[in-house]
């Protein structure tokens, strides 16, 4: 372990953005692997980077759907806002266009399950 974000344990290194990282880290009430999204700058709470985050997390809070992943927990450490998200192991989508593009099946299959979790994102009552 790492260290902790909130209650949660910090095991390493996931990915790196412009405005946040993620690491994988471990619920220790049930040892399952989570996912924690850390903001970078997160200094001015007026910040449009901060309140894109935040939005974010609201909407993540608020959603229900088996194409959304599933919040855990939401806060702020150390100044910094952070999401604690369910952990999906698998390849990523940019990984698997590394290799070459997506059978037109496939790529169907990945607009219909986008569009359908977009879609129950923008249903969400203001």
């Amino acid at each position: 372990m790492l260290g902790r974000v909130g209650r949660f344990e910090v095991d390493g290194p996931l990915a790196r953005g412009g405005a946040g990282q993620v690491l994988r880290g471990r619920d220790p009430a049930t040892g399952a692997p989570v996912a924690i999204k850390l903001l970078i700058e997160a200094a001015d709470p007026g910040a449009p980077r901060r309140a894109r985050f935040e939005r974010e997390a609201e909407v993540l809070r608020r959603i229900q759907h088996p194409n959304v992943i599933g919040l855990r927990e939401a806060g702020e450490v150390g100044g910094r806002p952070f999401v604690v998200l369910d952990y999906v192991d698998g390849e990523t989508l940019e990984a698997s266009l590394r290799r070459g593009p997506l059978e037109p099946d496939a790529a169907a299959r990945l607009v219909r399950t986008l569009a359908r979790a977009v879609a129950a994102a923008h249903a969400l009552p203001r």
